[in-house]
């Protein structure tokens, strides 16, 4: 009995500490190496990659090591600040103007200078953005 009171506090006291939401060395590796301007190259979507269409050619992203972001859409500037979460497999846009919204993109993959995240919409679309570092 005495051994199993003390592999159950056992049990707690490593799941308590597991549970302290430290970054993990890869979280701040792709947060360090995500940091910078990134311009939009391709997208992906249902398979298919296509190059950006004459709405879509000035698209960039800078991610700003403050943790504040400004990307360009469509020509359209938007702000707001982001992080990385989940061992630095997910990076959040939280978006301020010109709506409150968050947009939750996986990180596939990031080096130095390329980078590829992935977008799930409402509508469940995925879509890939291959990016190439500016800097």
């Amino acid at each position: 009995m005495k051994w199993l009171a003390a592999f159950f506090l056992l049990t707690l006291s490593h799941t308590y500490v597991c549970a302290q939401k430290q970054p993990t060395p890869l979280a701040l590796s792709n947060k360090a190496k995500i940091a910078k301007e990134w311009s939009i190259v391709k997208y992906e979507m249902f398979g298919v990659q296509s190059l950006p269409d004459s709405s879509q050619i000035n698209d960039k992203i800078h991610l700003k090591p403050d943790m504040t972001f400004v990307l360009i859409e469509r020509g359209k500037k938007i702000t707001g600040k982001w992080s990385v979460h989940n061992a630095g497999e997910w990076m959040f846009l939280h978006v301020s103007s010109p709506k409150t919204e968050t947009r939750n993109f996986k990180i596939i993959s990031v080096d130095d200078k390329e980078a590829v995240i992935e977008y799930k919409d409402p509508d469940l679309v995925k879509t890939k953005y291959f990016l190439k570092a500016l800097q």
